[in-house]
């Protein structure tokens, strides 16, 4: 039973208790709002304060199987969400109402997924196909296969023309700055390279499992004894606060190369992050 909400001010919200292992988490991009993928498939809005209780806000049950990855659209009105069922939906977050749904948007289960514009997203499944969808339609723009195994995660650049898509061993990846990027593997190693513009490979693109600028000394640090599973920066892009399958949560300074702080063992592991502004 989760405790009472308390009244006066905090410094952070009160924990959110869901039913389920939470799979993914996303803020909204305006609200103080927090979308929660649980294993079960279901999906939960909650509102999160610092001087008011947390609130359950909407729940959807429209996936069979676990929800793997959201979503808002750029301006917040949509919730993207997909599934191991291989399903996309688009949901509205002010009434909850279902606007679309892909049923069979991939061959094999989606595995991740990225806002590439105010309709479009990509999105990228267990067998390593990426599908471009325009959401107005149900029928995917571009699909390619570059990939022999899942796609792990997929970041945009600020022009919305390149997406950078990364596979087994990476499981996640985050912007940390101009051109910057940094990687977390199935072994607790933490990369940090460059975006590569004009395409080409650099001698350790092999490792990282995505392409980097070649004449870039890449950093790299192991503070994690399992899977980095999930990465947020700072606004000021001088901190990566990152998630780990072992229970814990490391900060790593990006201009200091170092860690700068790391919890006590969670009591499971720790899947998903998001960066909420209270």
């Amino acid at each position: 039973m989760a405790a009472p909400c308390m009244s006066q001010s905090q410094d952070a919200p009160d924990d959110i208790d869901l039913d389920d292992t939470v799979t993914t988490v996303q803020c909204h991009t305006t609200e103080d709002i927090i979308a929660s993928g649980l294993i079960s498939g279901d999906v939960i809005l909650s509102s999160f304060s610092t001087t008011d209780c947390n609130r359950e806000l909407k729940k959807f049950t429209h996936h069979k199987k676990a929800c793997r990855t959201l979503r808002f659209s750029e301006d917040g009105r949509q919730l993207y969400s997909a599934s191991k069922d291989k399903s996309l939906l688009s949901l509205d977050v002010e009434t909850g109402k279902l606007k679309k749904r892909i049923k069979n948007a991939h061959e094999s289960p989606i595995y991740s997924m990225v806002v590439t514009g105010d309709r479009f997203l990509a999105t990228g499944d267990d067998e390593g196909v990426l599908k471009v969808w325009d959401m107005r339609t149900k029928e995917a723009t571009v699909e390619m296969k570059e990939c022999e195994d899942f796609i792990s995660d997929m970041i945009v650049d600020d022009n919305k023309k390149l997406i950078i898509a990364s596979r087994s061993p990476i499981y996640c990846m985050v912007v940390t700055g101009d051109r910057f990027l940094a990687t977390g593997d199935d072994e607790g190693v933490l990369k940090v390279g460059a975006q590569c513009p004009n395409g080409r490979r650099s001698e350790t693109a092999e490792d990282l499992g995505l392409r980097v600028c070649m004449g870039y000394e890449n950093k790299r640090s192991k503070e994690c004894e399992d899977f980095i599973s999930d990465m947020i920066v700072d606004d000021n892009k001088k901190l990566i606060i990152a998630s780990s399958g072992e229970g814990t949560l490391t900060a790593f300074n990006i201009r200091r190369k170092r860690m700068e702080l790391q919890s006590e063992l969670f009591d499971s592991e720790l899947l998903c992050l998001a960066k909420m502004k209270v």
